[in-house]
């Protein structure tokens, strides 16, 4: 038989749960609580992460945060490996489109590649979003250049993720770890991939992905194969 005790406090851990659950929700919905949600961040934004994931943000709240920090991103300083050291990417693996079925990657292959690798939960990954769609933008018309992104996550995931922001470029999902070549320490992580199949930068990083420079980065890639001048 159960503990009459034990079942008497487990009862009372779940009302007084219950009861703060209630008392904090009424909090958040409180001018105070939205003073609270507006300024905790800025006193501690080592935090990000941690008080978006929480449950009393709305979606539409964490759209507009992600916005704002965008504009506090740096240009990224790419710089392409030496010759001897660039990579050969293994692009012979399987992904799945949002919006689509199941494809091989290497249709990847003699184009300049801007492969994204990020995930709906991960701050620095939505907060460089808006750039990356800009530059998608950008460089719609140039046909040298594809762009890819792909997280581990399920396709409605990514799929109502991008409905929400309203973006446009590729968005693949994969089941499974990346091959060994394109693993990643930390995400974001960005792969630029010459025309060759070699990986000419590997950036981690939220960076600022829309600025000029980095447009004439990839159009020099495109153009030379990779090859410096």
């Amino acid at each position: 038989m159960f503990n009459r005790h034990s079942v008497a406090g487990a009862l009372l851990g779940v009302a007084t749960g219950a009861i703060l659950s209630f008392l904090i929700a009424d909090f958040y919905q409180s001018k105070l609580g939205s003073w609270y949600k507006a300024n905790l961040l800025r006193i501690n934004p080592e935090i990000k992460d941690l008080v978006l994931a929480h449950p009393y943000f709305s979606e539409d709240e964490r759209i507009k945060n992600d916005l704002a920090w965008a504009r506090d991103l740096a240009v990224p300083d790419l710089r392409m490996f030496p010759e001897d050291a660039r990579l050969a990417a293994d692009l012979n693996f399987s992904a799945r489109p949002i919006d689509g079925r199941e494809r091989r990657m290497d249709f990847l292959k003699g184009k300049v590649v801007f492969l994204n690798v990020w995930a709906t939960w991960c701050g620095p990954c939505r907060m460089e979003m808006p750039g990356i769609q800009r530059l998608y933008e950008k460089l719609a018309g140039d046909g040298r250049i594809v762009f890819v992104a792909i997280s581990d996550e399920s396709p409605e995931t990514v799929r109502k993720f991008f409905k929400k922001r309203k973006y446009t470029f590729p968005s693949y999902t994969i089941k499974g770890d990346l091959p060994p070549v394109l693993a990643c320490l930390g995400i974001p992580t960005t792969f630029i991939i010459d025309p060759d199949g070699r990986i000419v930068v590997r950036h981690v990083g939220g960076c600022k992905w829309d600025d000029k420079t980095v447009i004439d980065f990839l159009g020099q890639v495109a153009s030379q194969g990779g090859k410096r001048r």
